[in-house]
């Protein structure tokens, strides 16, 4: 079923598929780029959606990567497993949320949130040490979809997209990068294929 798409829609959707254009030319850009996804979920179900399409990337990317240096396997084993079940009762959240399907997305937040549960102190305060990248989409994307209003889950679902296309490079710096093209492009489709545009 494809819903309708306003002017101001296609034209942040065209800027999106425009990033993923130029990241592919070598282009880079400051990750803020992606903050028009807040707008673009407009209510809780579409949010949900979107996250869950990440969830799906970033399970799959998680499969497919090695062990982090810092990760014992045994650490990253169970890490990649919990990625991988928690999928499931993401997917049946989405399609049919309950109380108690809350309950289970509650305590796969709270798991999340035990992984990367590493602080240093700093003069500014405590400082999160992420240990596990592909857990902390996660994390955010249960926060996306748990949340009680469409802004608080946009500001989530942007947090979560950013997570997974920011990438590294000393010569480019951090933010979109050529290397993050087709991960943006996997957002863009997701929402193309949310409104039933071609772009």
């Amino acid at each position: 079923m494809t819903r309708p798409i306003d002017k101001a829609t296609l034209v942040k959707l065209r800027k999106l598929s425009a990033t993923a254009q130029g990241l592919r030319n070598g282009e880079a850009y400051p990750i803020t780029r992606l903050t028009a996804l807040k707008s673009l979920c407009v209510d809780l179900t579409c949010a949900a959606r979107f996250a869950l399409h990440l969830t799906r990337l970033t399970v799959a990317e998680a499969a497919r990567s090695g062990r982090p240096r810092h990760l014992k396997v045994s650490a990253w084993r169970e890490q990649k497993a919990f990625l991988a079940r928690s999928v499931g009762p993401l997917e049946r959240y989405v399609q049919r949320p309950t109380a108690a399907k809350n309950g289970l997305l509650q305590d796969l937040l709270t798991e999340a949130k035990a992984v990367n549960n590493v602080y240093e102190p700093s003069r500014w305060g405590a400082i999160r040490v992420l240990q596990n990248r592909h857990v902390m989409i996660l994390e955010n994307s249960l926060r996306c979809i748990l949340s009680a209003t469409a802004e608080e889950a946009g500001y989530w679902a942007y947090q979560a997209a950013r997570d997974y296309a920011e990438r590294y490079d000393p010569h480019t710096g951090t933010g979109l990068i050529p290397e993050s093209a087709p991960l943006v492009q996997a957002i863009v489709e997701f929402w193309c294929a949310y409104y039933g545009v071609e772009l």
